[in-house]
């Protein structure tokens, strides 16, 4: 069970010292954003937890900071919000002393998800943001993100298109 744990707070070969523990507050938040969401309220829930994880970050809880992050990630795609979904992706993977470890999964939730979007111009938008916020960070993931368009670009018959994808592996 301590491994577990040591393994959570190692983020990126660096141990980080939980200063406080939120994940009751995150039960409670993420559940409140929940109904907001299925009351129209897509923003407020947002917003609501994005401060839930300007506090999780700073108080260095990387499993809460995790949740929140998929939080967010369900609630767009919940809610079909495409655009604000990608937004979000790029809000999240952008900020200051962002935990390695919870956006690796919340990258690879996303990842999930591409086979679920509705049409092509949605998956193409959501795995070219993936590609940029992983470029430097997750070079394999990136990879299974080309690998992915790839495989889109071809059941396309968009041979040439696929082609360019593969020059970039």
């Amino acid at each position: 069970m301590s491994d577990n744990l040591e393994s959570l707070n190692n983020d990126g070969g660096q141990t980080v010292k939980m200063d406080l523990n939120y994940s009751a507050m995150c039960d409670e938040k993420i559940a409140e954003a929940e109904s907001l969401r299925a009351s129209g309220k897509l923003q407020e829930a947002l917003d609501m937890l994005l401060v839930v994880e300007n506090e999780t970050r700073n108080a260095s809880d990387v499993v809460s900071t995790r949740r929140i992050l998929e939080a967010i990630v369900k609630l767009c795609f919940d809610a079909k919000d495409w655009a604000l979904l990608n937004e979000h992706i790029f809000l999240l993977a952008t900020r200051k002393s962002q935990f390695r470890f919870a956006l690796r999964k919340m990258v690879k939730q996303c990842c999930t998800l591409i086979d679920e979007l509705p049409d092509k111009e949605t998956k193409y938008k959501l795995i070219e943001c993936l590609r940029i916020v992983t470029k430097e960070k997750f070079p394999l993931v990136r990879n299974s993100l080309k690998l992915k368009l790839i495989q889109i670009k071809e059941s396309e018959g968009d041979e040439t298109g696929a082609e360019n994808v593969l020059h970039e592996l």
